[in-house]
């Protein structure tokens, strides 16, 4: 039977993945540049990102921060660059503050909830 740090760490895997298929695949769709009207959708970038940077650490347990930070931010010119060419979706730097705010919201809920444990 699994324990419950490896269905976690599967747990997060996963969402990781899925976080993924979003962003890349489902953010493809045309309208998907409109689902959040400003200001909201720099909300939604902080909130995704800083999930992503929640899920790195479960997916590549040995990564330290400076590189959960760097994969976010790779993932977040990825995004920013997969934009460039898709109708009705419009890259910005706007797009990549939020992601970045959102990927350090992330790494600071990491550490608080890692000084808490102990």
């Amino acid at each position: 039977m699994p324990t419950e740090a490896a269905t976690a760490a599967r747990l997060a895997r996963s969402s990781f993945v899925a976080l993924l298929f979003g962003i890349f695949v489902l953010g493809s769709h045309p309208a998907a540049g409109h689902l959040f009207l400003p200001p909201w959708d720099g909300l939604a970038h902080i909130v995704l990102f800083s999930v992503i940077a929640a899920t790195i650490p479960s997916t590549w347990p040995r990564l330290h921060w400076a590189g959960v930070l760097a994969l976010g931010l790779l993932i977040s010119f990825a995004d920013e660059l997969h934009q460039v060419f898709l109708p009705e979706r419009h890259p910005g730097w706007d797009d990549g503050l939020a992601d970045l705010a959102g990927l350090a919201l992330g790494l600071l809920l990491i550490a608080h909830h890692l000084q808490t444990r102990q």
